[in-house]
């Protein structure tokens, strides 16, 4: 790359890679790690977490090197803010009970469960078609075949029309799946 480009984000393709998450980290994480206290916090996370150690010591390494001196954010939360914490049972990246805990933070809010699996609610691509099976079964005085794809959008649509209005959802709402849940290493091998 010549000296001096710019490159969007969309392009980056892996030019910066870590870097852009250590920074943020960096600044954020109070406190480093001198050599000692390294060594002694590697051979703990191997021997308790030995299948995140990897993941970790990107972490520890990012922020233990980053050359700025770091500003704390303040621990989180306010009472009067009234938000919408959505956690998700099954998120691979992100535990559920991160979302209680963000929820207590801020008591004035409520909580959504999306109880199938995924990092975050996305927005079914075919919301639109989603929209008109509803009105379809309404007309017909029935409910839309309730699969996956419709309950994801359904909650969504709650998180939506909090955005846009500033009603929060029930306090403590499950969106549920359709079905059972496929869980355990069947279905890992399945997949």
């Amino acid at each position: 790359m010549e000296e001096g480009a710019q490159v969007s984000e969309r392009e980056d393709n892996g030019l910066f890679g870590y870097s852009i998450q250590a920074s943020i980290l960096g600044l954020d994480t109070a406190g480093r790690l001198n050599e000692e206290a390294f060594v002694t916090w590697w051979k703990q996370t191997l021997e308790s977490y030995p299948l995140g150690a990897k993941r970790a010591i990107m972490y520890a390494i990012g922020i233990g090197t980053w050359p700025i001196y770091p500003k704390p954010l303040p621990p989180l939360g306010h009472p009067s803010v009234k938000a919408v914490v959505i956690g998700n049972l099954h998120d691979p990246n992100t535990a559920y009970e991160g979302a209680q805990e963000m929820s207590k933070a801020f008591p004035s809010s409520t909580i959504m469960t999306w109880q199938g699996y995924g990092h975050c609610l996305k927005r079914d691509k075919g919301e639109e078609q989603l929209e008109a099976e509803i009105i379809a079964a309404r007309q017909k005085g029935t409910l839309a075949k309730y699969t996956n794809s419709l309950a994801m959008h359904l909650c969504s649509k709650l998180a939506w029309k909090y955005l846009v209005s500033g009603e929060l959802p029930t306090n403590g709402h499950t969106c549920m799946v359709a079905g059972p849940l496929e869980l355990g290493s069947r279905a890992a091998l399945q997949k």
